[in-house]
């Protein structure tokens, strides 16, 4: 449970030289609009997007295990930006996902085709990666 936090500061919060930085700018380009960023926009996904990027029958694993919904699963939206997006937590235990669609937990854990690794579809966004701060 602890790899993932330590991948992100590896992967996100590690500079050049080793350094490490507090933050991200959450600000991110909209794929697909004509807004010039959006806060948070780099974190949130439609359904349709990771059946694209991980095709149906691993999107199906991944989609219970993180609570991806075809409406979105941002509960509170006082500003209207999230409609129909989803932010990737984990909302269901591997053993339970396992259960659910045959597979161990270890499968699961280990991505069964890459269904639980958030990092599949965070490689597909680089190009739109948030800027970290000192």
């Amino acid at each position: 449970m602890a790899r993932d936090p330590l991948d992100y500061v590896l992967r996100d919060l590690t500079g050049p030289d080793g350094q490490f930085y507090s933050a991200e700018d959450a600000d991110s380009p909209r794929p697909g609009t004509s807004a010039p960023s959006a806060e948070g926009a780099f974190y949130v996904w439609e359904q349709s997007e990771i059946v694209a990027t991980l095709g149906e029958k691993t999107a199906a694993v991944f989609n219970y295990h993180y609570g991806v919904a075809p409406g979105g699963n941002v509960a509170s939206d006082p500003q209207d930006e999230f409609r129909h997006q989803n932010l990737l937590a984990v909302r269901h235990l591997l053993a339970e996902t396992g259960r659910k669609f045959g597979l161990f937990a270890n499968a699961v854990r280990a991505g069964a085709g890459g269904a639980a690794l958030p990092g599949r579809c965070l490689c597909l966004r680089k190009p739109r990666m948030p800027v970290a701060h000192y």
